[in-house]
């Protein structure tokens, strides 16, 4: 019945259907107007999939719509702002907030991957609105990139709270088959578990891991191929390390029971929006201190790597190192003759030439002493 649905069609006399928004597995959202409030609202419009009875489907309805008013008591600035709920043609329409902007799947696809620091600032946004619904007794069952709206302002948005109920209703495949993304259904679900906020909290480490590399982790050609995936293989190592990565490869764990909780996952998309530290001031390097040289003697054996070197003169005084200093010319070789010792204290003082001794005559030799001895001068 809801391919009979037309634009400027007056539901319950006051939302007139002004244009498709868009469509999806489970239904159809449109553009409204409120005619009592005058102002623009979103309605969706649910679709029940084939192979329902008349049972099922009423039960649907009815847990569709107690859902909804729930989510629309929790007041909360990520979760979409429902304004009614009610019942026509036999199914249940949905009255939401009208929202401009597009879904997470579309931002990706159309402006690449996000930066982790806005990945996990967004985690942080949709892990908020999933406590707050699971503290009520609400499990929104369908979380995905498509479900997930930015707006321009900025603003992430979690929709579709109390319309994947219906979903409990048929089988597995059945499942698949109406929500259209089996990709991020958990595991626990593929084996006929119940909807648990674990699983809410493993659809969205599949989302976020989408809106940090733009692809789906276990999204595989064909539902049977991508089922398999998510029940035996691990997402692509394809996330940066970090904090990030480790809360999603923590939400996405098999096992519900080892799958990281609300708390452990706010911890670390906590520290992945922390900016990275700004360089300081960069210190002047200090000036490098001169060294003296080693001595080569200090670590060689005795008489490696010596040359063999002249002997000086007796008396000829060498300077350390060996050789002079580069830019000095070598002083000149002393004499060959040795140099006279110095007068001893102890020795006896020269003797006067005796009387009558020639001196030496002024200008000349000295002469002889008359008597035998050396003179000292």
């Amino acid at each position: 019945m809801g391919s009979e649905t037309e634009p400027e069609r007056l539901l319950r006399e006051r939302y007139r259907l002004t244009a498709e928004l868009g469509r999806g597995g489970m239904g159809r959202v449109w553009k409204a107007h409120d005619d009592d409030l005058n102002r623009t609202v979103a309605v969706k419009e649910i679709l029940f999939g084939p192979g329902l009875s008349e049972e099922e489907r009423a039960r649907a309805a009815a847990r569709a719509r107690r859902e909804a008013q729930a989510a629309a008591m929790g007041s909360h600035p990520n979760i979409v702002t429902v304004h009614d709920v009610f019942e026509e043609d036999d199914r249940p329409w949905i009255v939401m907030e009208f929202l401009t902007g597009c879904s997470l799947y579309e931002l990706v696809r159309r402006e690449g991957v996000r930066p982790a620091q806005e990945v996990a600032r967004w985690g942080l946004d949709l892990l908020s609105a999933l406590d707050t619904a699971h503290r009520q007794g609400i499990t929104h069952r369908d979380v995905k990139p498509e479900n997930v709206m930015v707006t321009d302002g900025g603003r992430v948005v979690l929709t579709d709270f109390g319309i994947a109920t219906i979903a409990d209703t048929t089988a597995v495949t059945q499942t698949a088959g109406i929500m259209g993304s089996p990709a991020y259904l958990p595991p626990e679900r593929l084996s006929s578990g119940p909807a648990t906020p674990a699983g809410d909290l493993w659809s969205l480490g599949a989302t976020l891991y989408l809106a940090a590399t733009g692809i789906s982790p276990f999204r595989r050609e064909g539902v049977p191929a991508t089922l398999n995936a998510i029940l035996h293989q691990e997402p692509p190592e394809r996330l940066a390390p970090g904090p990030l990565r480790e809360a999603v490869h923590g939400l996405l764990a098999k096992d519900p029971q080892r799958r990281l909780d609300a708390r452990r996952c706010r911890a670390l998309l906590e520290a992945g929006t922390a900016p990275a530290p700004a360089p300081g001031p960069r210190r002047p390097r200090p000036w490098p201190l001169r060294r003296r040289p080693r001595s080569p003697a200090r670590h060689r054996t005795p008489g490696a790597g010596r040359t063999a070197r002249p002997l000086s003169a007796p008396g000829t005084v060498r300077p350390r190192g060996g050789s002079a200093p580069p830019g000095r010319s070598p002083s000149p070789a002393p004499s060959s003759r040795p140099a006279p010792p110095p007068p001893s204290r102890s020795s006896p003082r020269p003797r006067a030439p005796p009387t009558g001794a020639p001196g030496p005559a002024r200008g000349g030799p000295p002469r002889a002493a008359a008597s035998p001895g050396r003179w000292w001068s």
